[in-house]
């Protein structure tokens, strides 16, 4: 092999999830990235990368399944990893069907995501062309991410009546990882490309999905429960992150189960 470094591809249209996936990969792989199936086919027949990491709901005509099938039938040796915030049973097996190598949670930790893709790798490849001998020298993956979503899921996961304060914001996160406020905001910009506005909103939303499909909450409690300012901003930022409205979510949802 002349490139004595795997290559992985990203799929996804969120550019905040391009960000963080390629910094968590980009010491082991050439990453590669792109916003639609039809960029990454395009890119695909230009690199060939090894693997590929890949949302399922993306925009325009092309969901990560359709991607999957459409590389799968003319390179089955190629490593694709699906990730979705449809976890249900139906999803999954619509993921493998397609001939997914792996179906993942988006709520899955980093470390964790980081560590399957690179397993995967690892395996198929037989001996690793730049991973590092974690015998000798483990590899470290940065728990910044993981620790700050605890905190954040903690406070929301805590019924409202018996929550210690009423919001959760940069200042109340800083104090329990024992930091000051500039520190953390210096932080998020180096582990994860981010603001903590960002971030923290991304997390809200990603738990306002579990809600709707686990739970029976009304779009108003989950609105209420994760604090948003009101009902109506809740299901525009969910739809900015999502590409539907909660409800629609929701009711897509229940039409797989089904």
């Amino acid at each position: 092999m002349q490139n004595n470094r795997y290559q992985l591809l990203i799929v996804d249209d969120d550019e905040l999830q391009l960000k963080k996936y390629t910094a968590l990969f980009k010491e082991d792989f050439d990453c590669f990235t792109a916003v639609s199936g039809e960029i990454a086919l395009e890119i695909f027949a230009q690199e060939k990368p090894h693997a590929i990491l890949c949302d399922v709901k993306m925009p325009g005509g092309m969901s990560g399944f359709d991607l999957c099938q459409k590389i799968k039938s003319v390179s089955p040796q190629t490593l694709i990893i699906l990730v979705s915030s449809y976890n249900n049973s139906a999803s999954r097996i619509a993921g493998y069907e397609s001939r997914a190598d792996e179906y993942l949670n988006k709520m899955t930790s980093d470390k964790e995501i980081y560590l399957k893709v690179r397993n995967l790798v690892y395996t198929q490849q037989r001996a690793p062309a730049y991973f590092p001998d974690t015998s000798i020298e483990p590899v470290v993956v940065s728990s910044f991410e993981d620790d700050v979503t605890a905190i954040i899921c903690d406070h929301y996961e805590t019924p409202l009546h018996l929550r210690t304060a009423a919001k959760i914001d940069l200042e109340t996160v800083a104090k329990k990882l024992n930091k000051s406020s500039r520190t953390l905001q210096r932080d998020f910009a180096r582990e994860i490309s981010s603001t903590f506005r960002d971030f923290h909103n991304q997390i809200r939303i990603g738990i306002a999905a579990k809600l709707l499909i686990n739970s029976h909450k009304s779009i108003s409690e989950i609105s209420e429960t994760l604090c948003f300012s009101t009902p109506s901003v809740f299901s525009q930022q969910f739809k900015l992150a999502y590409g539907m409205t909660p409800s629609k979510y929701r009711h897509n949802y229940l039409d797989e189960k089904a």
